[in-house]
């Protein structure tokens, strides 16, 4: 409808873009109606809200709203199902973009790469910042995916329509991120945290020291250098 064409204008025609940017900003995979209005609102949406609610809400096939196996419930049901539920998930708004997107972080999942690992091994492995559109056809290509999927997944990847691609836009799939690199971040906050212990701990060494050598006592020190006021 006419909310999906002003998302996708917005982001080279990505209706997967628009989700994750501007109307799943939290990342957690579901919005709730207020998010959609929040989202809409900043896409330049000027429609019904309840009304465009209620359609995605019609769109979630049996899989959405976790009937596993089992035929699709009538439209009535499945609406109501949700509206419990009080969120969506692209599938919703966009469910081919959702299976594909889906599919995509399977396949690299499965082979234990992170989001890192994809784009430094196989993406961008000259470290260029990008990777190319020949360079994605020809590695998914490699990789065994159809040409048909290659292609759908380019454009929705290529926010910035520049026929290319970076890593914050391959971010956008969701792929796991490198545990070394959050381990170093933790192990530099924890170094930096007893570096600055241990500081304190010698400065009130170096200071307890001071005292002992100028004064008799830490009391006469207390009361001729530090309270000498009383």
């Amino acid at each position: 409808g006419r909310f999906k064409a002003v998302a996708g204008a917005r982001f080279g025609g990505s209706l997967f873009a628009a989700w994750r940017v501007v109307l799943d900003v939290r990342g957690s995979g579901r919005i709730g109606f207020k998010d959609l209005v929040r989202g809409g609102r900043a896409l330049g949406f000027s429609g019904n809200y309840r009304t465009l609610w209620q359609e995605l809400l019609r769109n979630l096939d049996a899989k959405e709203i976790g009937v596993n196996g089992a035929e699709a419930p009538p439209a009535a049901a499945a609406a109501a199902a949700a509206a419990e539920a009080e969120t969506i998930s692209l599938e919703a708004l966009d469910p081919l973009a959702a299976g594909l997107i889906g599919e995509f972080r399977a396949f690299f999942e499965a082979r234990g790469l992170t989001l890192e690992d994809l784009w430094e091994q196989i993406l961008d492995p000259l470290h260029s910042g990008r990777c190319v559109r020949d360079h994605f056809f020809s590695i998914m290509q490699g990789l065994g995916w159809e040409h048909a999927k290659i292609e759908a997944l380019f454009r929705m990847f290529d926010i910035g329509g520049e026929q290319d691609l970076s890593m914050d836009e391959i971010e956008l799939v969701g792929l796991p991120r490198r545990v070394a690199e959050q381990s170093k971040a933790v192990n530099h906050r924890e170094i930096s945290k007893k570096r600055e212990e241990e500081a304190c701990r010698v400065a009130l060494s170096d200071f307890l020291a001071y005292l002992h050598r100028n004064f008799s006592s830490l009391v006469h020190a207390w009361r001729v250098g530090l309270d000498s006021d009383g």
